[in-house]
């Protein structure tokens, strides 16, 4: 079950009600025991003048016996609006004149009240002694009421709560004014707070004092834009590190996806090594074995040597590439770097394919030497590896353009071949070991894949750059640049 709960403005007014009542409470009774002080000393005052008066007055009257005058006058005084009746009591206790009849001639029952302040009566009893040279006539009693003054007691005890009562109410209503003025700025933070709860950081609290209040309005407005900041910079980061996630899960698709590719690659090499690893084997085994157990005429026996002799040459090779690629993966190549005329070794690069297939090879190359320290038989084995794979591609009786030019800082060497050229998915992948591109128009599946990565591998150790531009149907343009020094 929910508890009751008291807003604080409430339990502040109840708090202020509570100590404004005890207060009134004290000052009613303060002033009641005042005012009941004031009444009792007036109104002893009071008895004691009309007692003196009287016995003055009747005191001539007694030494000459003229009773009725003593009456007249005990019937004067009683008329007034806080006496009841006078008598004159003798030394026997009789009552010898009274203003009230009934009580002449009987035996005095009154008694003096005493103390005004232990008086529950409505009536004050009091003697006043009637002496005359030492010779005492008795005692005038007199009957005081004390209604009017128990009823102006009344009267102003019911003014007084009266007046505490409305007096409450005004400071609850002052009080409930003030507090809602003090408590406003409190509301507002609290407003501002729930809007901040949500993630709403623009409201701010409308500072109009100086005080401790204001203090803490300017505090929660620092705290509120420091939020602001903080979430800012956290969504910041937050949207940054998503992004570099989402990098790294594309990366990472990437990677897999290159890592599925590449052993699929890898499958695919296995298979292309051992079938280019067995057919010079199968040659070489094959004619050898014929040499020895064959007689043969020494004309054939030259044309075996020979094909053993290429077949062996072919052999070297593939063995050769496996491990350049893995020099090259280890970074540990090795260059024999010396000075090098570029025009040289283009021309000796490409006299093997000068009547390949019927391909055509036109070179542009500057009259001026060109000269580069590099290592002459890599940048032979790149050029080759770039001419035997655009061989491949280029048609029968197709052109191949080669082409050698200074670029200030460098050399830059451009062949370009009349294939059906590269597609753009496949332009990012030529250059990586065991891709073959799918559109061989000469269905050559022979090779191992690795030329052009070996190429690019041998351009980069010397700090240069190698890239291709292809265009469907125009062929394909290998690019490569050597620096100077």
């Amino acid at each position: 079950m929910k508890r009751f709960q008291l807003s604080y403005r409430v339990k502040l007014i109840l708090s202020i009600s509570v100590i404004s009542t005890i207060m009134l409470t004290i000052l009613i009774f303060n002033r009641v025991f005042l005012l009941k002080d004031i009444l009792f000393e007036k109104t002893i005052s009071k008895m004691n003048t009309v007692g003196n008066i009287l016995r003055e007055e009747v005191v001539d009257d007694l030494l000459n016996e003229d009773y009725e005058k003593v009456k007249k006058s005990f019937i004067l005084t009683s008329e007034q609006p806080f006496v009841n009746f006078v008598s004159l009591v003798n030394k026997n206790g009789t009552v010898k004149i009274s203003s009230n009849d009934l009580l002449l001639n009987k035996t005095n029952t009154f008694m003096d009240s005493g103390n005004i302040w232990d008086s529950n009566k409505d009536t004050y009893i009091k003697s006043f002694a009637v002496k005359y040279k030492k010779q005492e006539y008795g005692v005038i009693q007199v009957c005081f009421s004390l209604l009017g003054m128990k009823n102006d007691l009344s009267r102003m005890l019911n003014w007084s709560i009266g007046l505490s009562v409305f007096t409450l109410f005004m400071i609850v209503l002052v009080a409930w004014v003030v507090s809602g003025i003090l408590i406003g700025p409190l509301l507002n933070m609290k407003a501002v707070l729930n809007k901040v709860s949500t993630g709403n950081y623009s409201s701010k609290v409308e500072v109009i004092s100086k005080d401790i209040i204001g203090d803490l309005g300017v505090a929660l407005n620092d705290m509120v834009e420091h939020l602001d900041d903080l979430t800012k910079n956290l969504n910041i980061k937050i949207k940054n590190a998503t992004e570099k996630l989402q990098e790294k899960t594309i990366q990472l698709e990437d990677s897999n996806k290159k890592l599925i590719e590449l052993d699929k690659l890898k499958t695919e090499f296995v298979s292309i090594v051992s079938h280019e690893l067995k057919t010079p084997m199968t040659g070489i085994m094959g004619f050898t074995n014929t040499l020895l157990t064959l007689k043969l005429t020494k004309k054939k026996k030259k044309e075996y040597l020979q094909i053993i002799d290429s077949e062996s040459k072919r052999l070297y090779s593939l063995i050769e590439e496996f491990l350049d690629i893995s020099k090259i993966e280890m970074g540990k190549m090795s260059l024999q770097i010396s000075k090098a005329n570029i025009q040289n070794i283009i021309r000796e690069s490409i006299r093997p394919f000068k009547i390949a297939r019927n391909v055509r090879i036109k070179t542009f190359m500057p009259k001026k030497s060109l000269i580069l320290k590099v290592d002459e038989s890599r940048i032979k084995q790149v050029i080759y590896n770039i001419l035997d794979n655009a061989k491949r591609y280029t048609p029968p009786k197709g052109k191949i353009e080669i082409k050698a030019e200074d670029i200030g800082d460098g050399i830059m060497i451009s062949i370009k071949d009349e294939g059906h050229g590269i597609t753009e998915e496949e332009l990012g992948k030529v250059f990586e070991k065991f891709y073959r591109c799918k559109n061989d128009p000469n269905n050559e599946k022979t090779g191992s894949g690795l030329g052009l990565s070996i190429a690019r591998g041998i351009i980069e150790v010397h700090r240069g750059k190698i890239w291709v531009e292809s265009e469907q149907g125009k062929g394909s343009r290998f690019i490569f640049t050597l620096p100077k020094g």
